[in-house]
């Protein structure tokens, strides 16, 4: 198991990547989806980024299942 602060670590590099890559980029390896398998995810991912508030806008739009992959892509090792 990580540690709180190897998480909170975790998440700003992912809050970062998601301003500064398009969402294709990195789509495939943390949700497992291309942006043409899930155009709905893409415009999640793409508003998240620019919208100002990153990361915290993203964990109260998406659904469900894709809030699952993002909490074990972001806890794991």
């Amino acid at each position: 198991m990580k540690s709180y602060e190897e998480i909170i670590q975790r998440t700003a590099d992912f809050d970062y990547m998601m301003r500064t890559r398009l969402p294709e980029k990195y789509m495939p390896e943390v949700f497992g989806v291309t942006a043409g398998e899930d155009p709905d995810l893409w415009q999640l991912l793409h508003n998240a980024s620019r919208n100002g508030i990153g990361i915290t806008y993203l964990l109260f739009k998406i659904p469900y299942d894709r809030h699952k992959q993002l909490i074990k892509y972001l806890s794991r090792s």
